[in-house]
């Protein structure tokens, strides 16, 4: 199982033994809940943590662990 992590803790919400893709920024995890929302507890409008983490390192990481054969030449 492959986990795409932005404001939460992995080690709180990723399954057991799943692989956790996320960027580790300082502010993260903010647990903070909802995130666009006028009654949200969140100051970061733009969720840099998890836009950080683009479509190509997610494909590299099921490349990586022979979950997805690349086209790639």
């Amino acid at each position: 199982t492959f986990v795409i992590i932005g404001p939460t803790d992995y080690r709180r919400i990723a399954p057991y033994g799943s692989k956790v893709i996320t960027k580790g920024f300082p502010c993260s995890p903010c647990k903070r809940y909802p995130f666009h929302t006028d009654f949200s507890h969140i100051n970061c409008k733009h969720i840099r943590c998890l836009k950080a983490i683009t479509p190509e390192e997610v494909r590299d990481e099921l490349v990586k662990h022979k979950v997805f054969i690349s086209s790639k030449k």
